[in-house]
Order: C-alpha cells, then structure tokens, then sequence
C-alpha cells in the first residue's frame, strides 16, 4: 500500500482555559531554566527518556515551536520506515535531559545513519527528501566520548494488516469492538498505536466531551461493521462535536499545544455519506 502522507499546517495557539475536570489534572510547568517534560505526542511515551532542556540546538525556545518544525515528519514515524526514525527526530530537537550543569544528549549518527538508509526511499516515494538539517556527519559517534542516543533494533519486516480483529487497546476495551488495520495514518504497528493513545489519558479524564474514546478508538483502529466494512471511522459530525468540547482542554493541558493535525474533521465523512460508512456512539451495527 502506497505511503498516504496526511498534510500539517501550523495553527495559532489555543487561550489556556480552566474548566470543571481539568483542575484535576496535575501540569508540570518548565523550570525557569529550560527543563521540562516532553510533551509533542509524536515523541511522549515513545522515548527512553521523558525530559529535555530547551532551547535546542535550533533555538527553539517552547514545544509549540518544535512542534511545528517536526509535525510534517509525523507521517514517517508513523509509516515505520525505520525503528530509529522517531528517535532520531525526536532526540534531535528534544534531546535528553540528566541533570543540572551536564550537557543534554541527542542521538548517534548511527542512529540518524539507520533512518536515513530506510526512510529515504518512502520519502522519495511522496516525492520528498531527507530534510538537510538532518546531517548525520555531524553527530557524535557511538564510539567516541560524547554521549548519544545509540540506534535500537530495526524490525525486519512492517506488521502485517489486521482486519476485524478485537481492539484490545486498555482504553477501548470498554466498547467491545473490533477493528482493522492499518489505520488513515498509515499505523499497524498495535503497540505503537497503544502507545500514542496514552497521550490522550489526561484529556479523557478531563471529562471534555463523553464519547472522545469512542472517537480515538475508531480514529487509530478503524471499526470493522458486521456485514458492511471492516473500515469505518468515526463521523465527521461526532469529529467536529470532540474538538469543539476538548480543544481549549488540549491546549491547558499540553501547554498550549495545537489540535492535533491528525484529527482535523475533514478528513472524516458524514453520517449522510451514502458511498462510506462512518460510525458513532450507540450505532447497532457492531
């Protein structure tokens, strides 16, 4: 299956609101000198570490920032072209934080090595390149005294399609559904999947809308309807219903982050669309 590349765009950032629910949710503010908690979903839960220090070596000085520079790359994290390509990117503009007066640690040009060599040809694909600021030849060696990030094992092979499969994701077990793979972003890695969602917890529990699960679970595994299609996501209706209700809770809680891309409305049909099938919450034909 050809590699879909979903479009990115940068929006203004969202007023920070507080409403009933997320004054439960406990933020860590950056410290005055920089360090803080990862917080772009393309890289929190992903990294072997989950504080860095900014501004980076590109000056950014917020994650709104680095958010913006590194979204168009969500789609090849995404596709899995490389183990290592979320790594690489990641650590590149959110390197590790140890601790105070010690340098922060950004990956190996091995590991930029790795994801180049396997992310060209799909970049090549979409008629894209590899980005010229990512220049392997200047990164610290594995082999050498500075400290990196070394590359991680890269699979042999992408994770097979899943089709009608129980969705046993912890958030939506509840729902009793199944699902296939791969989702409208390309994704069929169920791990990674699991662990993408696990960015939302806290916007769940902020209460902002009540079927937002449902909309997440059937946004990354698409419902397989009995009879029907092993395909079909939420409507655009129950889309444009969640990001009115949780979009001012997403920017308090990500410090202002932006909807994500990946689930702007226009890329879901509506309930009145005779040639797709889309689903909401109650719908009988699971």
């Amino acid at each position: 299956m050809d590699l879909l590349i979903y479009g990115f765009c940068a929006t203004a950032l969202v007023s920070f609101v507080t409403t009933k629910g997320v004054h439960d949710v406990i933020i860590k503010d950056p410290s005055p000198d920089g360090v803080q908690e990862i917080m772009l979903p393309m890289c929190r839960n992903f990294l072997p570490y989950n504080m860095t220090k900014l501004p980076n070596q590109f000056g950014h000085l917020t994650q709104v920032e680095v958010y913006r520079h590194i979204e168009h790359q969500w789609a090849y994290m995404d596709y899995g072209c490389s183990n290592n390509f979320r790594l690489f990117v990641c650590a590149l503009y959110l390197p590790k934080y140890e601790a105070e007066n010690k340098p922060t640690i950004g990956p190996c040009k091995e590991t930029c090595n790795r994801a180049r060599s396997r992310c060209k040809g799909p970049m090549k694909q979409t008629k894209s390149r590899w980005p010229k600021k990512f220049k392997c030849g200047k990164l610290p060696s594995r082999k050498g005294k500075e400290e990196c990030l070394r590359p991680i094992r890269e699979n042999k092979r992408q994770n097979a399609h899943v089709y009608c499969s129980e969705n046993d994701i912890p958030v939506c077990r509840k729902f009793n559904t199944f699902g296939s793979l791969p989702n409208f972003f390309m994704q069929r890695n169920i791990r990674e999947i699991t662990t993408e969602m696990r960015f939302y917890d806290n916007l769940i529990a902020s209460g902002c809308n009540e079927h937002l699960a449902f909309f997440l679970c059937g946004t990354y595994m698409p419902f397989c309807v009995h009879n029907i299609t092993p395909f079909s996501n939420p409507c655009r209706e129950l889309c444009e219903q969640v990001k009115t209700d949780c979009s001012s809770h997403f920017a308090y809680i990500y410090r202002g982050l932006p909807w994500p891309n990946k689930l702007q409305c226009h890329r879901y049909v509506n309930s009145t669309n005779t040639q797709r099938h889309c689903s909401m919450p109650g719908d009988d034909d699971f």
